[in-house]
């Protein structure tokens, strides 16, 4: 389990030099990326437990899920077009600002955010610190760019938030089509509304 943590975090670091080298341009790049990993996915999902019931049912469902996948496809894309437009330090760094967002969404909706999230947003700044320092400039030549590269840490953020929601479905079976016992394990909530 370690060893495919550690060997995703650097295929993850890799990803905006490989998008810089790529001789296709940022969107097609990221098209490939989500496509040659489809297949090993729906792999995954056919040999999981519930494959066979896993088709959402309600329709509020279908439109959570439906916008969660347009804000993470929003994310993916200008995320690469962001990578080619300014520094890949920058490109990183401000798209993983997604728990500051978050946060904030969660302040706006009256909720104060969970230690968990907190201490996302702790390890967040001290990791876009690390990731770029040295490396880290603001350049009126890289502006659009930039911008660019906030708005994906924003789509990300709604997509995890979207997600929040769904997260009760997932896990009293409505997604699944069927009814388990829902335990509570404390893990990594947002709070986000019900």
């Amino acid at each position: 389990m370690l060893a495919s943590l550690v060997g995703g975090a650097l295929l993850i670091a890799l990803a905006p030099i490989l998008v810089r080298m790529s001789d296709v341009d940022p969107v097609a790049s990221g098209l490939y990326r989500v496509l040659t990993a489809a297949p090993l996915l729906w792999v995954l999902v056919a040999m999981s437990p519930r494959a066979e019931a896993a088709v959402p049912a309600k329709g509020r469902d279908i439109l959570l899920l439906s916008a969660s996948g347009l804000l993470l496809a929003m994310d993916l894309g200008l995320w690469h077009i962001s990578v080619d437009m300014t520094s890949v330090a920058n490109a990183t760094a401000f798209n993983n600002c997604s728990p500051i967002f978050v946060a904030v969404a969660l302040a706006m909706m009256g909720q104060a955010p969970g230690r968990p999230l907190l201490l996302a947003l702790a390890v967040t700044t001290a990791g876009m610190t690390l990731m770029s320092a040295g490396r880290f400039s603001l350049s009126s030549h890289h502006v659009a760019g930039d911008l660019i590269a906030v708005s994906t840490g924003a789509f990300y953020g709604g997509y995890i938030l979207l997600m929040g929601r769904l997260a009760p479905a997932a896990f009293d079976g409505r997604l699944h089509g069927r009814q388990h016992h829902r335990r509570d394990s404390g893990a990594f909530r947002l709070r986000a509304p019900a």
